[in-house]
């Protein structure tokens, strides 16, 4: 599990939230992972608002979306301080998805070339 924090978000409700410190190897390593079958989560903090995303997803819009698209992508949210005890049943009742299941392969390479800037 990755964790991310911001101060802030941006004024503007249009204005997407830069993640600083969210490299491209991460996003590699997201990938590849998630490609292998293996559990990545990406928990976000910004203010009292904890959002947890799963690995392809968090590379998809971390550091991309807006406040909105960020609270709509994620797996979990916490509006007002994180609730551990919560975490912890939903971490262990969370089941990963097979490599490559419902598209998974092709959405991680997708994810992939768009973080290189590739077509």
């Amino acid at each position: 599990m990755e964790l991310k924090w911001e101060r802030e978000w941006p004024a503007r409700e249009s204005t997407a939230l830069a993640v600083r410190h969210y490299t491209p190897q991460q996003r590699d390593f997201a990938v590849d992972r998630s490609m292998r079958g293996g559990l990545v989560l990406l928990m976000l903090q910004v203010r009292r608002e904890w959002l947890l995303f799963d690995g392809l997803t968090a590379c998809e819009v971390v550091g991309i979306e807006t406040r909105a698209g960020l609270r709509q992508a994620a797996l979990r949210l916490w509006d007002n301080g994180l609730e551990k005890e919560d975490l912890l049943k939903w971490l262990t009742s969370y089941q990963t998805q097979k490599p490559y299941a419902s598209g998974g392969k092709e959405r991680a390479l997708a994810s992939l070339k768009r973080q290189r800037g590739l077509r």
